[in-house]
C-alpha cells in the first residue's frame, strides 16, 4: 500500500469514531453496523469480485471465525463503548490496540513482532491519540463499561488480524 493509501486508511479510520458518535444519537449500534457491513460487502464484490465464490469448508470456517470476531463483534463492541464511554477514550484507548495486537500475534504465531522501530511507533501513536483527543489538557473520563468494551473490541480486532496471514495463504486478497 502506499503513502496515500496509508494516510487515506488513518483518517477514514480516525473519523469514523467521531462519525459513529454523530450516528449514535440516531441510529442503534446494531442499524449502524448493519449499514456499515452491507456498504463495505458491496464495496468489496466490486473492487476484487473473484473472492466472493466458496472455497473449502475449512476456509469459510476461518472466513466465518474472523468476520464474526474482527468484524461482527468487534465493530459491535466499539460502537456500543462509544455510547457508553466518549468518542475521545475510544479514541485514546484504541490506539493501544496495535500493541494488544503486536501482543496477540506474537503468542499465538510465535513470531517476533517486537522492534524498536515498533515500539517507538507504538508509544507515539497513543501519546499522539491522547493529545489529539483532549486538544492538549488531559481531562479523561472513566466510564468503566464503555472503556472495558473498548478493551475487548481491541482483543477482537488482534485476534482477527493474527488470522489474517491464514487467509492470505489460502490466496485470498488481501481487500478481502
Amino acid at each position: 500500500m502506499t503513502a496515500t493509501g496509508r494516510t487515506f486508511v488513518i483518517l477514514v479510520w480516525g473519523a469514523s469514531f467521531v462519525c459513529t458518535d454523530a450516528l449514535l444519537r440516531a441510529f442503534s449500534p446494531l442499524e449502524i453496523q448493519l449499514v456499515r457491513g452491507l456498504v463495505a460487502w458491496c464495496a468489496l464484490a466490486a473492487l476484487c469480485p473473484r473472492d466472493f465464490g466458496l472455497r473449502d469448508v475449512r476456509t469459510e470456517g476461518l472466513f466465518a471465525a474472523m468476520g464474526f470476531v474482527g468484524i461482527g463483534l468487534y465493530q459491535i463492541l466499539e460502537t456500543c463503548s462509544i455510547r457508553l464511554s466518549c468518542a475521545s477514550n475510544v479514541g485514546v484507548l484504541m490506539s493501544a490496540g496495535p500493541l494488544v495486537t503486536a501482543l496477540v500475534v506474537r503468542l499465538l504465531t510465535r513470531r517476533a513482532v517486537f522492534t524498536r522501530r515498533l515500539s517507538a511507533g507504538l508509544a507515539l501513536a497513543v501519546a499522539g491519540s491522547a493529545l489529539v483527543a483532549s486538544n492538549g489538557v488531559l481531562s479523561l473520563g472513566f466510564h468503566p463499561f464503555g472503556d472495558l468494551l473498548v478493551v475487548v473490541a481491541m482483543f477482537c480486532w488482534a485476534f482477527y488480524s493474527a488470522l489474517i496471514p491464514a487467509a492470505l495463504g489460502r490466496g485470498v486478497s488481501w481487500l478481502a
